[in-house]
C-alpha cells in the first residue's frame, strides 16, 4: 500500500493586502502536493482583510484565523499562534506578498524525504524590485521565507518575539542541529516581491540587489506580468523555469552569464498574457 504523504500546513500572516492575498491563495490551490492546508491569520483591526474574507466563498483546505489586534502582537508571536492552530506534520512559510511555483511544496518536501533532514530551505530565489521594475536571481544564502520544516523540531521554542527578523531563529536551530537541507539550483520555486512596504527597507534590499544576477529588461517585465496574474500559475512556472535555466547554471553558480535570454522548447502560447 502506498504511504500517504504527510500534511503540510502553509502559514500566512497578512495585513491590508487582499489583492496580494488572492495571488498566494491561487499559488496554494494550484500546488501539485496533494495533502496540504493553508492558514491565513489576520487581526480584527484589519478592516480590508476582514471585508475581503467575508466576501469570498469557503475554499477547501483553507482556514482563516481572526485574532485580536489590540494589544498589538509581534509578527513572530502571530506566526507561533498560527502554527499552534495548524494540523500539519510539516509547516511551510507562505508570505502574503510573494509568488510560489506550482511545484514548490512537492519539490521542497521531496528534498526532505531524500535527505532525511527535518527542514529544507532555498539558497537562491528570484527577486523582483517592483519599485524599479527590475528582476534578479539572488546570491546564495539561506532565504528565510522559503523554509519548510517538521513542526515538532521547531515548535518547542517557536519563532522569536520580534516584528522583523523573527524567522531567522528556526533556521539557525535547524542548521545547528544538522537538520537543514539546502536547494541551491531551483530559484524559480519562489519570487520574492519587493514592493516598497516590506518588513525591511530599500537600503537593506539594495545591497541584496547588488549581489544578485540582474535580469534583462524583457525578463524583468515578464516577472511583473507573472506577479500581476497575466499568466496561469502553471504557465508562469514553466516560463520562469526556462528563464532561470538560461541565467543560472548549477555548475557555474557564481558566474554571470553575459548573453541575453533566448527561449526555446516551450509553446509560444505560454508567452501570451491571459
Amino acid at each position: 500500500m502506498k504511504k500517504k504523504l504527510p500534511l503540510i500546513s502553509c502559514i500566512c500572516i497578512t495585513r491590508n493586502r487582499p489583492g496580494m492575498l488572492s495571488r498566494i491563495i491561487e499559488c496554494f490551490e494550484e500546488q501539485t502536493y496533494p495533502n496540504k492546508e493553508l492558514l491565513v491569520l489576520y487581526e480584527d483591526t484589519d478592516e480590508m482583510t476582514k471585508s475581503w474574507v467575508s466576501s469570498i466563498r469557503s475554499r477547501p483546505g483553507i482556514r482563516f484565523l481572526e485574532v485580536f489586534g489590540s494589544p498589538k502582537q509581534t509578527l513572530g508571536t502571530l506566526r507561533n499562534y498560527a502554527i499552534e492552530k495548524s494540523a500539519g506534520e510539516y509547516v511551510c512559510q507562505w508570505d502574503d506578498d510573494d509568488w510560489y511555483h506550482f511545484r514548490r511544496l512537492e519539490q521542497q518536501y521531496d528534498h526532505i524525504r531524500v535527505s532525511g533532514k527535518s527542514g529544507v530551505i532555498l539558497k537562491r530565489w528570484v527577486i523582483f524590485d517592483g519599485v524599479n521594475c527590475r528582476g534578479y536571481i539572488s546570491n546564495s544564502r539561506l532565504w528565510e521565507g522559503s523554509l519548510l520544516y517538521r513542526k515538532g523540531n521547531v515548535l518547542k521554542t517557536g519563532y522569536s518575539d520580534l516584528e522583523r527578523g523573527e524567522d531567522a531563529e528556526p533556521i539557525v536551530r535547524l542548521r545547528d542541529m544538522g537538520q537543514l537541507a539546502h536547494i541551491e539550483d531551483h530559484p524559480s520555486l519562489y519570487i520574492y516581491n519587493y514592493h516598497g512596504c516590506n518588513s525591511w527597507n530599500y537600503d537593506n534590499w539594495r545591497t541584496i540587489f547588488d549581489y544578485g544576477l540582474p535580469l534583462s529588461k524583457q525578463d524583468s517585465i515578464m516577472l511583473k506580468y507573472i506577479l500581476d496574474g497575466k499568466y496561469t500559475l502553471v504557465n508562469a512556472s514553466i516560463l520562469l523555469d526556462e528563464m532561470v535555466g538560461y541565467y543560472f547554471d548549477k555548475n557555474r553558480a557564481n558566474k554571470r552569464i553575459p548573453f541575453p535570454l533566448r527561449y526555446r522548447g516551450t509553446s509560444p502560447d505560454l508567452y501570451r498574457p491571459l
